[in-house]
């Protein structure tokens, strides 16, 4: 277990885990039970309830996850929590219709499981499943074995309908922004999407207030810090894509120095260039390698003050020029990059994944 997430297994390479506040389920539907003469019972059926109605949330995400792969979109994980489950999708389709494909694909997946549990009234017709009900009054609804299968075939249409509600996170909120971003764009897709999820979230939080409903609560703040999370990664991610090191105002100051610098001229002009890491160049002024922050810590400088600096420099690093997106920076994987104009190749800037991280947050805010 890791961070609170239990990994229970990895189907068709895609990670499979469950939240720990999963067991939260398994209490909520026991709750009522408590104090009755067959509670271990009831629990019982309960527990086997929960466990099939999540293995159809489970195939429902496979329904996301499945479908983005066709379109060479992977799945980091899927996630079960106790409101639902969570395809954590490495990034979004390129096309709005994919994304209208992958939402979809999602209730697709309950409504088929609907049509099939339906076959289950060719054997037990629901006037034979009524009288077979009130033999047993009162009593909770799992008390009667018969009835989970009608119960767990309702319960997936409700969650096929719930989720094609036109409000993000749910899958309808997905299939509205890809129909609004073909004219508006990704992003104001994105902001109008989300901003529905965040008044029908409110509308849930009232409701839980109305009906004493911590779950319904629960379900309503999830919705709306989801939506509100969704629109920062989108417009993070447009202006990641969007942006390249010319269009950024203000650079990392370059700091240069020469291989026959000492460690100690590195340890000054990190301090002066406010931790930004440090071009090395050869004698032909040619770069040789970079020096990071953390390859002057005061002890190492102290150790060996006078010790030239091409002995802590790290010469591999890659090579971008400065019309190329922060995006493709990020993609490249590269611990090092420096940055050159296009023009006469001359150096620009120089960074680490820490200080490339910086420079986007710094960037993005301004």
């Amino acid at each position: 277990m890791r961070s609170g997430v239990w990994h229970i297994g990895t189907i068709t390479g895609i990670p499979v885990k469950v939240h720990i506040s999963f067991v939260l389920v398994f209490l909520i539907f026991a709750f009522p039970n408590i104090g009755l003469d067959e509670f271990w019972r009831l629990f019982l059926w309960d527990s086997l309830f929960v466990l099939l109605l999540f293995s159809c949330v489970l195939l429902h995400e496979f329904g996301h996850a499945l479908t983005a792969r066709r379109y060479g979109v992977g799945t980091r994980e899927i996630v079960l929590l106790p409101i639902g489950g969570l395809a954590m999708l490495e990034h979004l389709p390129e096309k709005p219709v994919q994304e209208l494909v992958i939402a979809l694909a999602g209730p697709a997946v309950n409504f088929v499981i609907a049509l099939v549990l339906s076959a289950y009234f060719l054997f037990y017709p629901v006037d034979q499943l009524i009288a077979y009900a009130n033999r047993f009054g009162p009593a909770p609804i799992f008390a009667h074995p018969l009835l989970i299968i009608p119960v767990l075939m309702l319960t997936n249409l409700m969650l096929g309908v719930f989720n094609l509600i036109p409000a993000f996170p749910m899958d309808g909120g997905r299939v509205l922004r890809a129909l609004l971003a073909i004219r508006v764009g990704r992003v104001n897709a994105t902001r109008i999407a989300t901003g529905l999820g965040q008044l029908f979230a409110a509308g849930f939080v009232a409701l839980a207030f109305y009906t004493s409903s911590v779950l319904v609560g629960i379900i309503g703040l999830f919705i709306f810090f989801a939506a509100r999370r969704e629109l920062k990664v989108v417009r993070t991610t447009d202006f990641l894509k969007s942006t390249s090191f010319s269009q950024i105002a203000h650079l990392p100051p370059l700091i240069v120095l020469y291989e026959e610098q000492t460690v100690s001229d590195a340890a000054e002009a990190m301090l002066q260039g406010q931790d930004w890491p440090i071009l090395v160049q050869d004698g032909q002024g040619s770069p040789a390698g970079v020096i990071e922050p953390v390859q002057l810590q005061p002890e190492m400088v102290q150790s060996n003050p006078e010790a030239p600096v091409r002995s802590l420099m790290n010469t591999q690093f890659a090579v971008l020029y400065e019309s190329v997106s922060l995006q493709a920076a990020i993609d490249s994987g590269a611990r090092l990059l420096l940055v050159l104009h296009k023009s006469d190749h001359s150096p620009i800037c120089v960074l680490n994944r820490a200080s490339l991280t910086r420079l986007i947050a710094e960037s993005s805010n301004a």
